[in-house]
């Protein structure tokens, strides 16, 4: 892509960051930029070259466009292409993926428990992921999730019966695939392939890129909520109060050497120390004798 033709491709709020994205791509090693050789009578690309200082060196040893002029005299123009690392992520939409991966990471989940493209009977899975011991199925697209892709979808559900099936699109699920799985969950009864542990999980949606984060989230909280609410109930039943209990956790709540170090059946006795009597008590029971 020729770079003065590069804001064509963008929305036109977002022009102006042209150069900001550029620079982004690059640091991240996706994008390179090389000098592409325009012939002047056909405006057709001739070559392309890492640098214009090597086309000049080629000129310089007689290489000439077709059309017979010197490529040094011929038109050059920057352009941007893909790097072998932005191809291998773009392949399958890999990039999907990888961010997929640090998000779940990011909620708790470790990269033993998470398997990438894997293939289950000629069906290609795009992630799996066990989540406090629950299975996810993830199924990922980079553009709009279609009636077809439910259909396909479904399937998958079916034989590998996750408790959670998730949907990730950078764009939405079409009303049309929606709908499709709430008629098969309707037709489904009891042994329907979206059963699951919990009766009122069905499948979530996450679209838009920009979502993938919250959703993740908010996603794998609801999880952790529900294994807290279980092992709250199985807890709280027992921490009932009764009257043993109270009375050995203040014995052992008394410091060292207090009356609970005193045995069972032992009396107070008097103190055989005589009482010291202040002067105005003195005065109080002379006035009263």
């Amino acid at each position: 892509l020729l770079l003065k033709d590069l804001p064509k491709q963008l929305p036109p709020e977002v022009r102006d960051k042209t150069d900001e994205f550029i620079a982004r791509l690059k640091s991240a090693q996706l994008i390179d930029s090389e000098i592409v050789v325009v012939c002047a009578k056909t405006q057709g690309q001739i070559t392309r070259a890492p640098s214009r200082e090597l086309i000049q060196e080629l000129s310089l040893k007689g290489l000439k466009c077709a059309c017979g002029r010197a490529l040094s005299d011929e038109r050059m123009e920057e352009a941007l292409a893909v790097t072998d690392l932005g191809r291998n992520l773009l392949d399958k939409a890999r990039w999907l993926s990888v961010l997929l991966l640090k998000e779940l990471q990011a909620v708790g989940v470790s990269r033993e428990a998470v398997l990438l493209e894997q293939t289950v009977g000629g069906d290609e899975i795009d992630c799996l992921a066990n989540i406090s011991g629950e299975l996810a199925l993830f199924e990922l697209k980079d553009k709009e999730f279609n009636l077809g892709n439910a259909y396909s979808f479904g399937a998958k559900i079916g034989i590998i019966r996750p408790q959670h099936p998730v949907i990730v699109t950078t764009e939405h699920v079409g009303n049309d695939a929606k709908e499709h799985f709430i008629r098969a969950r309707r037709a489904s009864a009891r042994e329907s392939m979206f059963e699951t542990e919990h009766a009122d999980a069905g499948i979530t949606y996450i679209e838009g890129a920009e979502s993938l984060g919250i959703g993740i989230r908010a996603f794998a909280t609801a999880i952790y909520r529900r294994d807290a609410l279980r092992l709250l109930d199985r807890v709280l039943p027992l921490a009932s109060l009764d009257g043993a209990s109270l009375l050995a956790a203040l014995e052992e709540a008394r410091p060292t050497g207090s009356a609970s170090t005193r045995p069972p059946n032992a009396t107070l006795q008097p103190s055989s120390r005589p009482k010291t009597i202040s002067k105005r008590q003195r005065k109080s029971r002379a006035a009263r004798g």
